[in-house]
């Protein structure tokens, strides 16, 4: 159930990103680290934390929140 729930949300960060025309490069270098990292978020290989999560929400203009909709 969780891991359903945290596949959800990495699932939308990658789709707001998308929408908002960024690539995987880009939000990397906006966030400080790197692409490799950015690719293991949203293929959920490796689980990001809280504060990288408000991170890239700050980032993307949007609130954590929004994440978590469906």
């Amino acid at each position: 159930m969780v891991e359903d729930i945290n596949k959800f949300v990495w699932e939308n960060v990658k789709k707001i990103r998308k929408n908002k025309k960024l690539t995987q490069e880009k939000l990397a270098i906006l966030l400080w680290i790197k692409r490799p990292r950015i690719i293991q978020i949203e293929k959920w290989t490796q689980r990001p934390t809280l504060n990288t999560l408000k991170m890239i929400a700050d980032w993307l203009g949007v609130e954590v929140i929004e994440f978590f909709r469906k």
